[in-house]
């Protein structure tokens, strides 16, 4: 909560200088996973350099209490930031955008209730563990399509999907009571599979998708 109360912070003060129109900021309900799924909040602030072309960086942070109790010590933070080109507004008033997104996830928690995790390398067995601390951070580069409906002159909602690479860097450590047991699995990292990329311990890299709604407001 601390570095979110540092952009609010950073955002009014931009607010105030002499560019103030050319800045925005904005809101989005998220979900997270580290390495349940649960909620968090996103926000951002967007800078104008003309009427088409804009930077939006946003940052995530896992909020509320977690109950898990299989899971100690998470930590979650992403921070994304976007270059957009707006094409010609619709009939309708809507400004629809192209963009290049960038994201950086760090994420990390100590699995307390056991499991198991596959080598980089070995496909046909496990590692089983009592418990283990996993870190795995994830990167991401994705082609975004968006539309922009005003709801006023200055808030707009913004529905957005994007298609790209997700890379998760996963690393189990703190290892207690390991074994190995005979598992067969998919060796495919392109299209989705059942394991989560963070059962790789080494580099896994995933087809990526995202898509949402955000609240966008623009001074």
């Amino acid at each position: 909560m601390r570095k979110l109360l540092l952009l609010a912070i950073l955002i009014c003060c931009l607010s105030s200088a002499n560019a103030q129109e050319r800045w925005g900021f904005s809101f989005t309900p998220a979900v997270v996973q580290s390495p349940r799924l649960h909620y968090g909040l996103q926000v951002g602030a967007e800078y104008r350099f003309s009427d088409r072309l804009s930077f939006l960086t946003e940052i995530t942070k896992s909020v509320g209490n977690h109950s898990d109790s299989s899971t100690r010590n998470s930590s979650y933070f992403r921070i994304k930031p976007e270059v957009r080109y707006e094409l010609p507004e619709t009939r309708r008033g809507h400004r629809r955008y192209i963009g290049l997104q960038l994201s950086y996830t760090h994420r990390k928690w100590k699995d307390i209730n056991g499991g198991c995790y596959f080598g980089d390398t070995v496909k046909d067995s496990s590692i089983n563990f009592q418990t283990a601390s996993i870190s795995s951070p994830i990167l991401t580069a994705s082609i975004q399509y968006g539309k922009l409906m005003p709801i006023t002159d200055n808030l707009f909602i913004d529905v957005f999907m994007g298609f790209g690479v997700r890379t998760v860097f996963t690393r189990y450590s703190d290892l207690v009571n390991i074994s190995k047991t005979q598992y067969n699995r998919a060796v495919c990292k392109i299209v989705p599979v059942s394991d989560p990329a963070f059962w790789t311990d080494g580099t896994a890299t995933r087809f990526h998708t995202n898509f949402g709604v955000r609240l966008l407001y623009r001074l």
